[in-house]
């Protein structure tokens, strides 16, 4: 999954070099209050993944437990 979001962003930012990438995913079981909530979250793992190496991606459940399937949630919402 992680390779296809890279070769997405790749294409859509006509990125001509080899880029290494790094992200951070945090799902909330509930809203969060704010947007900057949200963004705190995956921005502080976006940084603990680039700390670990290059081509990291980390993954937090914020809040309540939940099932959550990355995979099935990115064919979701992934340009075809």
């Amino acid at each position: 999954m992680v390779a296809r979001v890279q070769e997405h962003l790749v294409a859509a930012l006509e990125i001509t070099d080899s880029p290494t990438f790094s992200m951070g995913i945090a799902t909330f079981a509930t809203v969060p209050d704010t947007v900057e909530a949200m963004i705190e979250a995956a921005d502080d793992l976006m940084y603990q993944a680039k700390r670990e190496g290059k081509n990291r991606v980390r993954h937090q459940a914020v809040g309540p437990s939940r099932s959550v399937n990355l995979e099935e949630d990115w064919q979701r919402v992934a340009p075809s």
